[in-house]
C-alpha cells in the first residue's frame, strides 16, 4: 500500500477542471482507446464519478510505483484538498492532445503552437476531505517539516507505518495497518 502526494495549487485552473469537478465515464470515450475505455468502465461503475490528473516524463518513476486503490493526496498550496483512490494510468505517449484539450488544462496559459503535455493521465476516485487538511501535518508527519513547500512523490508500506505509529492515527481497516485512512 502507498500513498501519492500530487502538488495540484491554486496557480492554475487545472485543478478546477479534473480535481474539483468529477466527469463521467462516457466523456473519455472519443479520446480513449478501446482497452482503457474498458479499464475505465471496470473501475467506474456506472454512476461513478471520474476525477484526472496529468502529469509529466519527470513523474514517470513515481507514477511506476502507484498501484490501483493506493491513495492520492491532492495538496492545494497549504491545505490538503482531497485524497483520492488511484485507479489507473494511460501513456498518452504517440496520441494528439485531444483529450488534454477537451478537459481545458493550461488553457490559455500557452500558446496552441507550444502547449506542454502531460504524458500521463491517472484517473482518481472516491475524493474524500480528510479530517486535517493542514498540509504542515503530512509534512511533519512524513518528517519533512523542513521542506515546506516540497513534497516528493510515492511513500512506501515501512514509511505509512512509521507515520500511523509518529501521529498516533490508527487505521480504520482492523487488521490492516499498512491501510492509511485519512478519516
Amino acid at each position: 500500500m502507498g500513498i501519492y502526494f500530487i502538488a495540484a495549487g491554486s496557480a492554475s485552473d487545472n485543478r478546477l477542471r479534473t480535481l474539483d469537478t468529477a466527469h463521467a465515464v462516457s466523456d473519455f470515450e472519443p479520446f480513449l482507446s478501446i482497452s482503457d475505455m474498458q479499464r475505465l468502465a471496470q473501475n467506474f461503475p456506472s454512476g461513478t464519478r471520474v476525477f484526472l490528473w496529468g502529469a509529466n516524463e519527470r513523474s514517470r518513476t513515481h507514477l511506476e510505483k502507484v498501484r490501483s486503490d493506493e491513495y492520492v493526496v491532492d495538496f492545494n498550496n497549504q491545505a490538503v484538498a482531497h485524497i483520492f483512490r488511484f485507479s489507473f494510468i494511460v501513456d498518452t505517449t504517440g496520441r494528439n492532445m485531444r483529450l488534454q484539450r477537451y478537459v481545458g488544462w493550461d488553457e490559455g496559459r500557452r500558446s496552441t503552437t507550444h502547449p506542454r503535455a502531460y504524458r500521463y493521465v491517472y484517473f482518481l476516485k472516491s475524493p474524500q476531505v480528510p479530517t486535517e487538511q493542514n498540509k504542515r501535518f503530512f509534512l511533519r508527519a512524513f518528517g519533512k517539516s523542513d521542506k515546506p513547500h516540497f513534497f516528493d512523490g510515492q511513500k512506501g508500506r515501512d514509511e505509512i507505518r512509521d507515520t500511523l505509529r509518529f501521529t498516533s492515527v490508527a487505521s480504520e481497516v482492523a487488521g490492516a495497518p499498512d491501510v492509511l485512512s485519512f478519516r
